[in-house]
């Protein structure tokens, strides 16, 4: 589309040297599948990364989109990379992100250990020996994530009203806790299954086990910290009227985000922008009689 609308990158440094350009694509700018349409879902199942949300016997889709919100957050580093860069050397460049790149990098810890020849990580070796996802007595379903220590360990037990288990053999190290996962697992569901999670969650926040309820989308929202940390935030739109947002998730203590104004309606701001470029009412009134604008 870029090379058919004349505003290769190539082409419009040539007129402005300093121009960074960013293009968020499928694949990049080279190699066999460059010209292949590229989607979120399309970049996490070539990347690996699907493998590690989803039943590879029954796969379905995670139900976000990670990869397009990824790429974006990418892009914003790479831009503000480039205007550091031309602060320095005066010009600008070109910026290529990929979904693909993009899918990869996000789980290059996952990666990284296979490259280097460990064990390649799946969605059933990943929580041995430290996550637990567990349900409660009305299928309520929580996490648990353990660290590494056996005060952790220990302090589950205690918790779950199972602490006979401390010092059993079996679960003696986190070794042996991974090796052990799946019986542990059975162990701690047969247990949490006795009562609700609002009894088991405090009982875990006072033995400092991390942990959390799986929260629906509907459930998120009556949350004490996410009430705490503002969420949702209003704005007011001229046609739609109110509308809850989320909001900027970086919270700066100088210059903390704000909505300044709702998203615009079609041309709303045309000739606002046209008059900062130097255009006089004369000139914007011929744009729009030539149906320019």
């Amino acid at each position: 589309t870029r090379s058919k609308l004349g505003l290769d990158y190539d082409d419009l440094a040539k007129l402005n040297p300093k121009l960074i350009h960013c293009s968020i694509s499928g694949y990049g700018q080279s190699g066999p599948y460059r010209d292949k349409p590229g989607f979120d879902t399309i970049g996490q199942a070539l990347s690996g990364m699907m493998s590690l949300v989803t039943d590879l016997d029954d796969p379905k889709v995670a139900g976000v989109s990670f990869v397009d919100h990824a790429a974006g957050i990418f892009a914003a580093h790479g831009v503000m990379a480039a205007l550091l860069a031309r602060g320095k050397t005066g010009r600008g460049q070109f910026i290529d992100v990929s979904l693909l790149q993009v899918s990869i990098a996000f789980i290059e810890s996952h990666v990284v250990d296979y490259l280097n020849g460990g064990e390649a990580v799946s969605r059933e070796n990943f929580p041995k020996g430290r996550i637990y996802s567990l349900l409660d007595c009305d299928k309520k379903p929580f996490m648990v994530h353990l660290s590494g220590h056996n005060e952790a360990w220990e302090g589950l037990l205690m918790a779950a009203e199972i602490d006979n288990l401390i010092g059993d053999p079996r679960f003696a190290t986190r070794k042996q806790r991974t090796d052990r996962h799946e019986e542990i697992v059975r162990i701690l569901r047969q247990q949490f299954q006795k009562r609700p999670r609002s009894y088991w969650l405090p009982r875990l926040d006072a033995s400092s086990i991390p942990n959390a309820p799986i929260n629906t989308i509907h459930e998120v929202f009556d949350d004490p910290q996410i009430k705490h940390i503002g969420i949702p935030q209003k704005i007011a739109h001229p046609k739609m009227g109110t509308s809850n947002l989320v909001g900027s998730p970086i919270n700066l203590s100088d210059t903390p985000a704000k909505f300044f104004r709702a998203a615009p309606l079609l041309s709303e701001h045309t000739e606002e922008v046209l008059a900062k470029l130097g255009y006089d009412n004369d000139a914007i009134k011929e744009l729009r009689l030539a149906g320019v604008i």
